[in-house]
């Protein structure tokens, strides 16, 4: 029953204007493209070597389909007769159902070469011992492993680490790493494009930079999260608003140290306080009580703030509040502890005042009462002349001045 001479219908034995018999159908199917199975010429049909397609035991379950397309569409008229009857009794035909048990699977790591009358299994071609090799041309490996290229890629700038990068693909996932990575710069870029962010977000800087860059607040809001785990600097001078609005939906990542916002539009009092500020935490101003280094040069900022920052910034070591012009004296005494608890008096070490119009003599004091300070200056202020920052000096000798208004720690 399992011969295409014995193929039955519902009605009875099928009988074909032509006689179909196995050697003609493999002798004219040699030209072009080979059957994806092998007929014999005499015998029994051979056991099929995998399970069936959609529950067929015969041949044609096996072809492809452009092949039965091709049979279909009458390309082979000598046997046009005998495939349309075939394919429009192919669902009357019954076989005996195969065992499961009795087919031959091909185990993983295994591959299988199909010759004329059977399928022979080949052994697995031997793979590396360690995947931190490179192959070479003549089928051996580099001596050198994979921590040893990484060192001296270590060595090479970003610009040589892309060239390296079109070497090979071993080469592009080597120079990808992290650790060759630790400072992305876009600055100036634009317009930004999506295959830049997803290198960005693929090497996970621990320093990012975005200053005066092309990017989109859906491109922002898409950056940070992915960089969260790692990120530790984040620079966005001269970004609008509308682009920083992004930190408030994704929040920026617990482990930032230092933050950039200098130049930027739409800085204020209210927006500072929503990027730092998380009011469902148990840690109020969680962002603000391990910050490093803190810069918002020509921001909208007031005293309000500043009495925060003072507050809660317990690790500040640098503050840039250069030119913003709503920062007082009453500011800067709450920062080194005489109006408030401040907690950074005794951590600041760096202190940019310069361009802030309303700051007296009373300021350069109370700067200099902190007792960590190391640099403060206050250039560009025209309320502070330099004879009074001479005068000081001459008092404390703990200080000395370099430059006109920039007072250095000895």
């Amino acid at each position: 029953p399992d011969h295409p001479a014995h193929w039955k219908s519902e009605e009875g034995v099928f009988h074909s204007s032509e006689p179909y018999h196995t050697s003609q159908w493999n002798s004219r199917h040699q030209a072009g493209n080979p059957p994806a199975f092998h007929i014999p010429s005499s015998g029994p049909w051979p056991r099929l070597s995998g399970p069936p397609d959609r529950g067929h035991t015969d041949a044609r379950a096996f072809a492809s389909q452009d092949q039965r397309a091709r049979h279909h569409s009458g390309e082979h008229r000598g046997l046009r007769s005998a495939h349309l009857a075939r394919s429009t009794l192919s669902s009357c035909v019954s076989s005996p159902q195969i065992d499961s048990a009795s087919v031959s699977r091909t185990p993983p790591g295994v591959k299988r070469e199909r010759t004329d009358d059977s399928c022979r299994q080949l052994p697995a071609l031997p793979q590396p011992e360690t995947s931190d090799r490179l192959p070479l041309a003549d089928n051996t490996y580099h001596p050198l492993h994979r921590p040893h290229w990484v060192r001296i890629f270590a060595h090479l700038p970003q610009s040589s680490l892309c060239v390296c990068m079109r070497v090979c693909k071993i080469f592009q996932r080597w120079t990808s790493l992290p650790v060759l990575w630790p400072t992305v710069d876009l600055s100036r870029l634009k317009p930004v494009a999506a295959r830049v962010l997803a290198g960005v977000s693929k090497r996970k800087p621990r320093s990012l930079h975005l200053d005066w860059c092309g990017l989109s607040q859906k491109q922002m809001a898409w950056l940070l999260p992915r960089l969260s785990p790692n990120l530790t600097s984040f620079s966005a001078v001269g970004l609008s608003w509308s682009v920083l609005n992004a930190m408030t939906n994704c929040k920026l990542p617990a482990s930032l140290r230092s933050l950039d916002l200098s130049w930027s539009e739409g800085v204020d009092d209210a927006a500072i306080r929503v990027v730092l500020n998380v009011p469902d935490s148990p840690r109020p101003w969680r962002l603000l009580n391990d910050l490093e280094s803190l810069s918002l040069t020509n921001a909208t900022i007031t005293d309000m703030f500043v009495e925060a920052l003072a507050t809660h910034a317990a690790s500040l070591h640098r503050l840039n509040l250069s030119h913003c012009q709503g920062i007082t004296d009453k500011g800067i005494e709450a920062i080194t502890g005489q109006t408030v608890l401040s907690k950074c008096s005794d951590s600041l070490q760096d202190f940019d005042l310069s361009g802030c119009a309303l700051l007296t003599e009373r300021s350069v004091v109370a700067a200099c009462r902190c007792s960590n300070i190391q640099r403060i200056d206050v250039r560009l202020c025209e309320s502070i002349p330099a004879t009074v920052c001479k005068r000081f000096i001459a008092n404390d000798g703990r200080f000395y001045m370099p430059e006109e208004k920039l007072i250095l720690r000895k």
